[in-house]
Parts: C-alpha cells; structure tokens; sequence
C-alpha cells in the first residue's frame, strides 16, 4: 500500500499517471471535498501531497516526458467556467499560470522531447 486515506470517510482516488517505474501521480479526495495531488512511490511505499486544490478538480493533467512537469487547467475561482493551464513542478516547488482567461483551455498532450506542451 502506497498510501491510507488519513480521513474516517475514506474519499475517492483517481491515478492520472506514471512519472516513472515506480512513481505515480494521483488525486485523493479527503472529507469536506478538498482535493489534492499526490505522488506516490510504490516501491518506498509512500506518498507526498504536492498540492491541494482545495475545490477545484484539475482537467487534462499531464506528465512531462522527462516527469518533471505536471501540466493541468484549473478553475481560478468557483464561479469561472473556464479553465487556466497551470504547471506544477513533480517536486512541488513551483506551480505558475501558463495560460490564462478568456478561453478554457486543457492539456492535451506534450511533444516527445516535452519542449511544448498541446492543449485545446
């Protein structure tokens, strides 16, 4: 077991992908609804939170190929019904707006030497 829902309610997790052989990324939903990202290694048996997201449900995340980067959009406020394209450093030391209103944008996909990053 790579990681144990610290609330009593249990929530819900959702695997958005691999950063390595044994390290994955996931989305733990605790009580209250708070949302947060993980990356858990399965080989240590561990997981560290890199971010809560507090309401907000992150579209399209996705990995870089050198698993440095996670590129995800995200609704700036409750209200917004588009979507920002964030990147969150894999170490969770840095996390920026790299595309912002007035469209909804989500990540699609990065090129294969992850110099760009595709979205819609």
């Amino acid at each position: 077991m790579i990681f144990e829902s610290p609330s009593q309610a249990g929530g819900w997790i959702e695997v958005f992908g691999w950063l390595s052989d044994s390290k994955v990324m996931f989305l733990h939903s605790a009580e209250g609804g708070d949302l947060r990202l993980f990356i858990g290694d399965t080989e240590a048996g561990q997981a560290e939170a890199l971010k809560s997201l507090a309401w907000s449900y992150p579209e399209g995340a996705e990995i870089s190929p050198d698993g440095a980067w996670i590129a995800y959009g995200l609704r700036p406020d409750p209200i917004a019904a588009q979507h920002d394209i964030r990147l969150l450093a894999t170490d969770g030391s840095r996390d920026v707006a790299i595309v912002e209103p007035p469209a909804d944008d989500t990540p699609v996909a990065w090129t294969p030497d992850g110099s760009h990053l595709l979205f819609r």
